[in-house]
């Protein structure tokens, strides 16, 4: 049980990571956002919540991350004798720390103790903050914000005129992890 966790919830990172273009499978977001919820709602019961919270939103980050890195790998791979020895570095090194955002979201959210539908909002609040904060705070590297999942759908990109790729971040998270209160008791 304890390789659970972290195998389930960097796979719900990669498919995420499935839904940003260029694979844009727009329903991956669903299945990851809901998924991530109901992992949370594991770790309630544990005897250690807020820690097993973070490492599932961390090991959710890491897969997310490590699957949308891949491009650093070339650019490092163009002049393979020299910088070559830098991708593990560069891709698991850098999925590591930006997963750290998205594991003090997951913390952050069970640290509130909320349930249902308010679960899912405050998730998608501190998602948004650890968004903001990675693109904006230390590291300026708002790579592959999750409301670019609509890059193709340019009705919905519209939207981004008057609430910002941050907002139509925290409308996706929300209505993508909505799914998972349904089983909610």
């Amino acid at each position: 049980q304890t390789c659970a966790l972290p195998i389930s919830a960097a796979f719900l990172g990669v498919l995420a990571t499935g839904a940003l273009p260029p694979v844009q499978i727009i329903p991956l977001v669903f299945v990851a956002f809901t998924g991530l919820v109901w992992l949370l709602e594991t770790t309630d019961e544990d005897q250690r919540p807020l820690r097993r919270a973070f490492f599932a939103g961390w090991w959710f980050g890491f897969g997310y991350f490590v699957t949308n890195l891949y491009w650093l790998a070339y650019a490092l791979l163009i002049d393979a004798a020299q910088f070559g020895w830098m991708v593990p570095f560069a891709v698991f090194g850098l999925s590591g720390f930006f997963a750290l955002f998205t594991g003090a979201a997951s913390a952050a959210t069970a640290a509130t103790r909320t349930r249902g539908v308010a679960r899912v909002l405050v998730l998608a609040i501190f998602w948004t903050v650890g968004e903001w904060l990675r693109g904006h705070v230390l590291t300026g590297f708002p790579w592959n914000l999750i409301g670019t999942v609509w890059a193709g759908s340019l009705p919905v990109m519209q939207a981004t005129s008057l609430i910002g790729l941050y907002g139509l971040g925290l409308l996706t998270v929300l209505v993508a992890a909505l799914p998972a209160t349904l089983t909610s008791a």
